[in-house]
């Protein structure tokens, strides 16, 4: 009898941890998008640099930063820091969005989309939570 067996060759995924995880919020107060600390060393933020924000055309909706644009322009927003904390302040942005980050905790996810070639682009996916009482 003859047995004819499969031959195979594992392939290892390599590890590469968690990974951080890229997030930032709205101070109700200010309408500030505050980054975290992991989010801001990730981003490479500083005094200095500027980010833009876009939609998508086919889906108002969508909500994306571009990050690491060291030119000011009109559609460019100045990151800017408080002790270790950076932020930039879009207000006039999500009141135009209709962002109610006064009655809400308004907390964006972000995900590097790779579409974009040269540009280093992030979907923002918008959580919103019920503000805690005090």
């Amino acid at each position: 009898m003859c047995l004819n067996y499969k031959t195979m060759a594992l392939v290892f995924f390599k590890n590469e941890g968690a990974g951080v995880k890229l997030k930032a919020t709205v101070h109700s107060a200010t309408g500030k998008l505050g980054f975290t600390d992991a989010t801001a060393k990730h981003l490479k933020l500083d005094i200095g640099k500027y980010v833009q924000f876009a939609t998508d055309d086919n889906d108002p909706t969508a909500f994306y930063m571009i990050n690491n644009t060291d030119k000011d322009s009109e559609n460019s927003f100045e990151v800017k820091k408080a002790g270790d904390y950076f932020s930039v302040n879009i207000k006039t942005l999500l009141d135009k969005r209709e962002c109610d980050y006064t009655n809400y905790t308004i907390i964006f996810d972000m995900v590097q989309d790779y579409a974009y070639e040269g540009l280093e682009v992030y979907k923002l996916k918008e959580r919103k939570l019920a503000k805690k009482k005090k």
